[in-house]
């Protein structure tokens, strides 16, 4: 009930250069939010109370830590790590943040390349900051203030997951020998991020560090009679694995995904 509307300050300016075959395009983006909605981190308020290292003190008898303590359901009404068996965590008005970053994209078209046309480009997101005040929970800091570029697991981040760099480049080559048709291989990366989520490193550091996401796609497109269009393309021709991360699923749909190399048919006809 005592919930009020998220504000967002945004700003964005860019550029657009042409000239010739050669095409740039620069943005710089920012986001300042006040009251962002967002849910709790039930794992920071365990961390919190519980401690991250095995054999850490707890807060059962602090009296700094009662409030926290309703947050918990306890087995035998006995309070403890053993008996936890539910943490409330309500949608909150959370700390103030602020994010930050550059878009930009070029390519370069050379004509008359043994026959047709090639167009090579790339384009790309950095992620300058991403800057959050202390997260608070009935009185206790959960999560300190910091700069969470290049992590996952930030309390209250929506995505959850906010890598440094994200981009594609590609190459593109397109011709009329015997008909119209290209070819385009295009590269994907993703940056690896950094887990941040309070006592993982309770048991294993495996999964903290998580790894880069390159992939590779490869389009093939042929125009065929009667405005009639035929694309048959290899998505992830590597078959590259998602890094490993410590959830359910065992990998971040946010950085990579699960299927693998596979394959699309495509025949498209215009009336």
């Amino acid at each position: 009930s005592d919930l009020k509307p998220e504000q967002a300050l945004t700003f964005n300016v860019g550029t657009i250069f042409k000239v010739r075959g050669f095409n740039a395009t620069v943005d710089y983006w920012s986001y300042d939010f006040e009251d962002a909605l967002e849910t709790e981190s039930g794992s920071e308020i365990v961390a919190a109370f519980f401690g991250t290292t095995p054999g850490a003190a707890d807060q059962c008898n602090n009296a700094a830590f009662d409030q926290l303590q309703t947050r918990f359901t306890f087995s035998n009404d006995i309070c403890s790590i053993g008996t936890l068996t539910r943490v409330r965590t309500n949608t909150i008005n959370g700390p103030d943040q602020k994010i930050s970053g550059i878009d930009g994209g070029i390519s370069y078209l050379f004509d008359d390349v043994l026959g047709g046309d090639l167009l090579i480009g790339a384009d790309a997101t950095y992620t300058l900051e991403y800057e959050r005040d202390a997260a608070i929970v009935e009185g206790i800091q959960i999560q300190q203030a910091d700069d969470f570029v290049g992590t996952r697991g930030a309390s209250g981040i929506g995505a959850g997951t906010l890598p440094e760099l994200r981009g594609a480049a590609f190459v593109d080559y397109q011709t009329n020998w015997l008909a119209s048709q290209g070819v385009r291989l295009t590269a994907r990366y993703i940056d690896g991020v950094t887990d941040v989520r309070a006592g993982l490193a309770r048991t294993s550091p495996r999964g903290i560090e998580i790894g880069s996401f390159l992939t590779y796609d490869l389009v093939y497109r042929l125009s065929l009679p009667a405005e009639t269009t035929f694309t048959a393309s290899v998505i992830n021709l590597a078959d590259k694995d998602p890094p490993f991360v410590r959830l359910d699923l065992g990998y971040d749909p946010f950085i990579a995904n699960l299927f693998g190399r596979y394959f699309k048919v495509l025949l498209n006809k215009k009336f």
